[in-house]
């Protein structure tokens, strides 16, 4: 019965995701064309079009439909330690902390192991303070708000906000967990320095030689236009890293009419992206193994990780991590040991 409410619940995904984005091709005004190919061939339209873009047949991509259908279903029934930041933060030490969590007006404070008012959190909040709410659970940066307190007022995102309408904000949103603001540092934060710039790791449990392999990473930028994340879908630039040697490839970025602009150098900063060696890339390859051989019983892992200085942070893992911005650089089954690695879970 779990197999098949899962493959039902991943189906109404995938539909309602088509759903959204046939009425996109309307407003956009294109052919219907333009959506019935794609979807006849497994593919979101928007992934489609971005794929065609590096001139590789499309069997080498893995289509959206294998992905929300098939892939989502891999760490079952165990992926809700990946998908709750709450539970997965109590696997690892590494892990970057909530102080505490939001539902509707209520406010628990780790510290104090105590229950407060959203209004009075707020307003005990101090010049000091940067917090950040991220929704519990889910990804993709566009529902993370940053929330600073200077000169006796709040700032959102660089804009000033009432006390009313940041309490009614954060009322309607999801149930949020709370961080104190990471203030990263070392070459990832001085490329652009206004958001948190991370690393996204995809690995597998190898079944063949019962081992973690580390199959793609890459490095997400902020620019002016994603602020304050760093995600690619919200504007930032992302690079391709080299898994032999932590090299980084020029970077892309997701315009807002939909083209892809390459890049050498950091859009806003002029810091220089491709061809840049990530210190101590080694370690993180190391770290990332350490970290999934101790969760071997999921064999599928996206991990979003912070380089500190000399130290490796884990932000989050995503157990069906998006997959266009691997394959906007290079289709992952072009991997012999991805593909592997799908046939052993017969995914076709």
């Amino acid at each position: 019965m779990r197999f098949l409410r899962d493959k039902l619940i991943s189906g109404y995904s995938f539909l309602n995701y088509l759903k959204k984005s046939f009425k996109r091709q309307i407003i956009r005004g294109q052919a219907l064309s333009h959506f019935i190919i794609p979807v006849f061939k497994g593919f979101w339209p928007d992934t489609y079009f971005l794929y065609k873009t590096n001139r590789l047949p499309l069997k080498y991509f893995v289509s959206d439909y294998k992905r929300i259908v098939k892939l989502s279903r891999l760490n079952n029934p165990y992926s809700y330690i990946l998908d709750d930041k709450l539970v997965f933060e109590k696997f690892f030490k590494d892990t970057i902390k909530s102080i505490g969590s939001l539902k509707g007006s209520d406010v628990f404070i780790k510290e104090t192991n105590s229950l407060t008012g959203l209004k009075d959190f707020l307003n005990n909040l101090h010049s000091k303070n940067k917090i950040v709410f991220k929704p519990r659970k889910g990804g993709g940066g566009r529902s993370v708000i940053t929330l600073e307190y200077k000169t006796n007022s709040f700032i959102i995102d660089g804009r000033e906000i009432s006390l009313e309408n940041l309490i009614e904000k954060l009322r309607q949103g999801q149930n949020y967990l709370i961080y104190n603001f990471f203030s990263q540092r070392g070459l990832s934060h001085d490329i652009f320095p206004h958001t948190l710039n991370t690393i996204r790791v995809l690995s597998i449990f190898d079944p063949n030689t019962k081992k973690p392999k580390v199959i793609r990473a890459l490095h997400r930028f902020g620019t002016s236009s994603s602020i304050p994340v760093d995600n690619w879908s919200s504007g930032g630039i992302c690079c391709n890293i080299d898994i032999q040697t932590g090299i980084l490839s020029r970077g892309v970025i997701l315009s807002k009419n939909g083209k892809i602009i390459w890049n050498d150098v950091h859009p806003d900063t002029g810091k220089q992206l491709c061809g840049i060696i990530l210190p101590n890339w080694v370690k993180v390859i190391r770290a990332v193994e350490q970290f999934h051989a101790a969760m071997h019983f999921l064999p599928y892992i996206g991990w979003d990780l912070i380089l500190h200085n000399e130290e490796i942070k884990i932000l989050e893992a995503n157990s069906n991590s998006d997959v266009n911005l691997f394959q906007i650089h290079e289709p992952l089954l072009l991997d012999k040991y991805f593909t592997r690695f799908l046939r052993n879970y017969n995914i076709k």
